[in-house]
């Protein structure tokens, strides 16, 4: 039963130190959930694994704790997970309790702390001294976007980044990573989306470049924008956490009158018309 709900059936005569992190995972929650203990504890497992085997494991956790009266200490930032297993929270914060309550309390109280969070300054960590970050212009329509400035339903967010390089490098690559308010990745972006390649770059060059994140549809709240250059999406050279943190409102890309809901995360555009 165990091996079956791993999923690691092909490979389960394989020494487990040459399993991927996902493997190694699916394979210690099918033990841990299959021994019936009377306290399970499971940290970030729907971190990892394809979207059936997180699937699986809420549906697991669920038996465990409604059918087999048992308690699940359920560790994650994914808050819709929270919401759909947890009768009650606890929020910790530099490993103190700071909150203890219902699962839906806690989940707003965590939001509130998150937001928070938001009006710290940009950080910026520089690994290996090869490059260096000198100017950053962020605009929508033209106008100049600052941090906890917004945007409408719809915009287009355009980024331009001048770096200078301090050492030669190979294959350079670009990432951004757009969070919402829970810190739950809502978009990731590179420059091989658009294969926008930088192979080669030469000690004391200065390259400028521009991205534009397209139609930015997220449901109206504050959003956080973090970015990463590295060498070969491998070595990381430059990092800024919170390069921007900006705010989306309704606007008139929707003809709907009502706020959007909150729970949802993206709006999806759509069309309607009357068959005859």
């Amino acid at each position: 039963e165990i091996i079956e709900f791993s999923g690691c059936e092909r490979y389960i005569d394989t020494p487990t130190k040459r399993y991927s992190s996902g493997m190694t995972v699916r394979l210690a929650f099918a033990v841990a959930a299959f021994l019936e203990p009377e306290i399970l504890v499971v940290d970030e497992v729907l971190a990892v694994g394809d979207a059936e085997f997180q699937k699986k494991a809420i549906g697991k956790m669920q038996d465990i704790s409604r059918e087999g009266g048992r308690t699940v200490l359920f560790v994650s930032h994914n808050m819709a997970a929270v919401k759909s297993l947890c009768t009650r929270g606890i929020v910790l914060e530099n490993g103190k309790v700071t909150f203890d309550g219902t699962a839906e309390d806690s989940i707003d109280f965590y939001s509130r702390l998150s937001v928070e969070k938001l009006k710290e300054e940009s950080v910026h960590h520089k690994f290996l001294n090869k490059i260096e970050v000198q100017n950053i212009e962020i605009t929508s329509k033209e106008i100049t976007i600052n941090n906890f400035d917004c945007i409408y339903l719809g915009d287009d967010l355009k980024i331009k980044i001048d770096i200078k390089v301090k050492e030669d490098i190979v294959d350079l690559s670009l990432a951004m990573d757009i969070l919402n308010v829970n810190l739950e990745l809502m978009s990731h972006v590179t420059n091989e989306d658009d294969a926008f390649t930088l192979f080669r770059l030469d000690k004391g060059e200065v390259i400028s470049f521009t991205v534009v994140l397209k139609q930015i549809t997220y449901i109206p709240d504050q959003y956080i924008l973090n970015f990463w250059i590295g060498s070969g999406h491998i070595e990381s050279l430059y990092m800024i956490e919170r390069m921007l943190v900006f705010g989306v409102e309704q606007g008139d890309f929707t003809k709907r009158t009502k706020p959007l809901p909150r729970h949802s995360k993206v709006f999806v555009k759509s069309e309607w018309v009357l068959n005859n």
